[in-house]
């Protein structure tokens, strides 16, 4: 949180960029997200999201999705 703030008032492009090299590595750091690659298809999951599937044309269904808590 701290690392973000400062980069959004940072005027300096070379520490507002080492300030999201360490957002960017807290994200890794804690794994709170998991990121699912398909071609130019991005897509950002908490590890307690279950059972999400996209489609061959890239259509997210929602509708069997649900939360797990990690064990």
């Amino acid at each position: 949180d701290t690392s973000y703030l400062m980069a959004l008032v940072e005027r300096d492009p070379i520490k507002r960029g080492e300030y999201l090299v360490a957002c960017d590595q807290q994200i890794i750091d804690d794994a709170v997200v998991v990121p699912v690659y398909r071609d130019d298809f991005l897509v950002f999951l908490n590890l307690k999201v279950r059972d999400f599937s996209v489609n061959s044309m890239e259509i997210i269904d929602l509708s069997s999705v649900y939360i797990k808590e990690i064990k």
